[in-house]
């Protein structure tokens, strides 16, 4: 196939992944990720000049001071909340801004890579497919998470250093990628993927750069973060960080623990082998093959990809508790590793590759092409009386889960959001569940546990359908 061939299905695809970032962008019935609350109530907090402190979250460390998540993305919100107002564009712009930049930079890095003879054209042009039809990192990048900002920052900094490779060696241009590295890293701390790729890459060229600029770029991720902690949590810093610390190891994330992801394929989970085995097979398969190729190569490029490959799985293996990995953000970079595994093979492995890469390819494609359908009939999120069961009294206080916190945030209504899956609150509410009396209006899921608890079970329960969501509404 001709290269202006390949150049016009990849820019066609583009088009089509940037539409399906923004199609539907403002409907928003629910917010399908009960993160969204608890990462943008301090950045709503911020917006109305109380603080960066989780108001809606009364009761728990948080609400004094937030410190769940690293600070740059709630400044980001605050600021876009502050000037153009709390909705859901401006709830979404920047997750979605941030997903179309990263899907550019990765298709940038790809070309660089080709162009410098470290990928095969073909395999540059086939990762570039997969990263644009990809569904998992689709669906996340429309949620209000700062995921896509840790990849955009990422792969900036990649971008950058790849950027007229004549001048490699410029220590301007690791100055400024070490500090993209650290805006990552105060976003979110699943950047520390990016900055292990960064520190192979001060590996490689170190000879290039001298040992004190590798060893200075190295540093200077970690001296902005703190330097970005220090500054918005001042002397209560050390307290923060324990809450920090605290709340991650609660959650002990699954990550690449790869039994856990074996037993749903085996349980046969549909939506789990329709939307996230294949991106799966392709982070492992990223990680790993570098490795495998490296043996038969010992190449210095498969030894930084297997370097490379190797840490990342170690982080997410090792580090599961205080750094919890997420697909999203590792993902660009297995595919990069997949790209140059792909150009490792020859005659038959290219053969056998090609048809096992456009059978993944059809399935995420009709798989995206499902979502936008969903989008698409999802007319109840976009009617005018939405949510008319959520009629109450001005003075009656009200505790809901989070699917609803965005309805009462547009209302600018207080709310008490019940985060069964935060083991802070959850402790908070099983320790005395009598403070749940206190709220004149509860909300939960028909399924939900604390509807168990005899302050609620005695209260008068109305099961309302609104918008595709089925929960109660228990009054006093």
């Amino acid at each position: 196939m001709k290269t202006r061939h390949v150049r016009t299905a990849i820019l066609c695809l583009l088009a089509l992944r940037v539409f399906a970032f923004c199609y539907a962008w403002d409907r928003l019935p629910l917010l399908p990720t009960y993160d969204e609350a608890i990462i943008n109530d301090p950045a709503v907090a911020l917006s109305r000049g109380m603080g960066l402190v989780a108001f809606s979250y009364s009761g728990i460390p948080i609400a004094d001071r937030y410190a769940h998540f690293p600070p740059l993305f709630m400044f980001l919100q605050a600021a876009t909340f502050r000037i153009f107002g709390f909705s859901a564009l401006t709830l979404r712009f920047w997750p979605i801004a941030f997903g179309v930049l990263s899907s550019l930079l990765l298709l940038c890095v790809l070309d660089r890579l080709w162009k410098r003879g470290v990928l095969a054209g073909w395999a540059a042009a086939v990762t570039a497919c997969l990263c644009l039809v990809d569904l998992p990192t689709l669906w996340d990048s429309r949620a209000g998470r700062m995921d896509t900002m840790v990849v955009a920052l990422g792969l900036a900094a990649l971008a950058l250093l790849l950027a007229n490779p004549g001048h490699i060696a410029s220590a301007i241009k690791w100055w400024v990628a070490a500090l993209l590295i650290g805006s990552a890293m105060a976003t979110h701390p699943a950047a520390i993927f990016y900055y292990w790729a960064f520190v192979v890459a001060l590996w490689v060229f170190r000879s290039d750069l001298g040992w004190k600029i590798a060893l200075g770029c190295s540093l200077l991720p970690g001296a902005t973060l703190i330097a970005i902690w220090l500054g918005t949590h001042g002397e209560q810093s050390i307290n923060a960080f324990r809450q920090f610390q605290t709340i991650h190891a609660q959650h002990q994330d699954l990550g690449m623990k790869f039994g856990y992801w074996w037993s749903l394929l085996l349980a046969g989970d549909a939506q789990m082998i329709l939307y996230w085995g294949v991106t799966w097979v392709i982070v492992v398969g990223g990680w790993s093959a570098p490795v495998i190729a490296f043996l038969v190569s010992r190449k210095k490029t498969w030894a930084a990809c297997a370097l490379a490959g190797a840490g990342l799985y170690l982080i997410a293996w090792l580090l599961t508790g205080l750094f919890v990995p997420r697909v999203v953000v590792a993902f660009p970079l297995a595919l990069l590793l997949f790209a140059v595994s792909l150009s490792a093979l020859h005659g038959t492995g290219v053969k056998v590759a090609g048809v096992l890469i456009a059978v993944v390819l059809v399935v995420e494609s009709v798989a995206m092409f499902g979502y936008l359908r969903r989008a698409r009939g999802d007319d109840a999120g976009r009617s005018p009386g939405r949510f008319s069961a959520l009629q109450f009294p001005a003075e009656a206080s009200v505790a809901s889960v989070p699917a609803l916190w965005f309805e009462f945030m547009r209302r600018g209504r207080p709310l008490r959001v019940i985060y069964e899956g935060l083991p802070m609150d959850h402790n908070y509410w099983t320790a005395e569940p009598s403070r749940l009396e206190q709220y004149n209006i509860v909300i939960l899921e028909t399924d939900h546990p604390y509807l168990d608890f005899p302050g609620i079970r005695n209260r008068k329960i109305t099961t309302v359908k609104d918008a595709g969501w089925e929960y109660r509404i228990c009054e006093k």
